[in-house]
C-alpha cells in the first residue's frame, strides 16, 4: 500500500510530481526526442542515485517551507528540480561542438517548470532559474528551484 502524505508539504510534493509526470507537453517532448518514458522521482537515494538507464528523469527534492515569520497572506514553499538527460550525440558545425544532451536537459527542465505553472489553486508559482551541470558524461543535469505561494488559510490539497 502506497503512503499518502498527511501534511501540506507532502501533498504539495506529490502534486508537483504528478503535474510533471502527467503533462502532455512533457510527454510529447520525450517521445519527439526518441526517449521511451520520463521517470519522475520524489527524492532520490544519494548513495545510489538514478543512473543513465533511468534517463530522462526529473528528481524533486528539498520541499520545504521558506518563510517562518512571514506576516503576509501567503506561505512560501520551495523545492528543487533536477532534470537529467543521457545523450552522447554531438552536433559539430565548423569549429563548434555542442553536446545535445546539455541542451535537451535545459529544454526538459523548462517544460517541467511549465507543467507546474499549469497547477490551479495556488496563489503563485515561479522559478529561480537554472544551472547546467555536465559532470557525468553522457548524463547532463539542469537544476532549478521552484517556489509556490499558498494562501495562509488554505487547508487542503491543491486542486488541478
Amino acid at each position: 500500500m502506497a503512503y499518502t502524505a498527511q501534511y501540506f508539504s507532502g501533498s504539495l510534493s506529490e502534486q508537483i510530481r504528478d503535474a510533471i509526470a502527467s503533462d502532455t507537453d512533457v510527454a510529447s517532448w520525450v517521445t519527439a526526442q526518441g526517449f521511451t518514458q520520463l521517470k519522475v522521482f520524489l527524492a532520490v537515494d544519494e548513495a545510489n542515485p538514478p543512473g543513465e538507464e533511468n534517463c530522462p528523469y526529473v528528481a524533486i527534492y528539498s520541499v520545504s517551507k521558506v518563510e517562518r515569520g512571514n506576516k503576509g497572506p501567503y506561505k512560501l514553499y520551495s523545492c528543487d528540480l533536477s532534470v537529467c538527460v543521457a545523450n552522447e550525440t554531438q552536433t559539430v558545425i565548423d569549429n563548434k561542438t555542442t553536446y545535445d544532451g546539455m541542451l535537451q536537459s535545459s529544454d526538459l527542465c523548462h517544460l517541467a517548470e511549465n507543467a507546474l505553472y499549469k497547477l490551479r489553486g495556488v496563489g503563485k508559482i515561479y522559478s529561480a532559474g537554472d544551472t547546467l551541470q555536465d559532470t557525468d558524461f553522457p548524463m547532463f543535469w539542469t537544476d532549478t528551484e521552484v517556489f509556490v505561494e499558498v494562501p495562509k488559510n488554505f487547508r487542503g490539497p491543491i486542486a488541478r
